[in-house]
């Protein structure tokens, strides 16, 4: 398959195994969590938003489960590629047969940008040298706007960066019709 020689060009991979172990180990669970966003009477677990786009529309909607979910800890789930040190592949395409496959929605970008890539690269660097993920990871450091093309592009990496509280929902809420 395409993943198994994705697989086979890589060579020899590390895998993070030992750092999920020691997340898991010391993960909290969500009734330890404070209450962000409280879900309608008679439901338990928590609230998950959602926006679709749907051309000339947009369309909140909210999903809350009737029974407290367990948390499956801070997974490890990074998806990028830095290329020759010129170019970012990222999104949320899992790169396998079953997510390029044709039947899965997902979204990927890339971008080219030394600039860009040498953010990614401190951060891989970060994880791969220091053994530190999830809330482990420090700040990436000063923000900063790259001009690629014709856009305006700022790197956060979650969680260290609280890309959702510092860009996301900004950009949500000052929205008139569309993002």
């Amino acid at each position: 398959t395409d993943t198994d020689a994705l697989a086979a060009a890589l060579g020899d991979v590390r895998d993070d195994l030992s750092a999920e172990r020691a997340l898991a180990a010391r993960r909290s669970t969500f009734e330890e969590m404070p209450d962000r966003c409280r879900g309608p009477i008679g439901f338990e677990g928590h609230v998950q938003c959602l926006a679709f786009d749907l051309g000339d529309d947009c369309l909140i909607a909210a999903h809350a489960s009737r029974d407290t979910v367990e948390e499956g800890g801070a997974i490890m789930h990074d998806k990028f590629f830095i290329v020759d040190g010129k170019a970012v592949w990222t999104g949320s395409t899992n790169v396998s047969d079953s997510g390029t496959g044709g039947y899965n929605a997902n979204a990927v970008v890339v971008v080219e940008s030394p600039k860009i890539a040498r953010l990614y690269t401190r951060e891989f660097e970060l994880m791969y040298t220091t053994n530190r993920y999830h809330g482990d990871k420090p700040r990436s450091g000063k923000r900063e706007t790259i001009t690629v093309g014709d856009a305006q592009v700022e790197v956060l990496f979650s969680p260290q960066d609280e890309p959702i509280t510092r860009a996301v929902r900004p950009l949500i809420q000052a929205a008139k019709s569309r993002i």
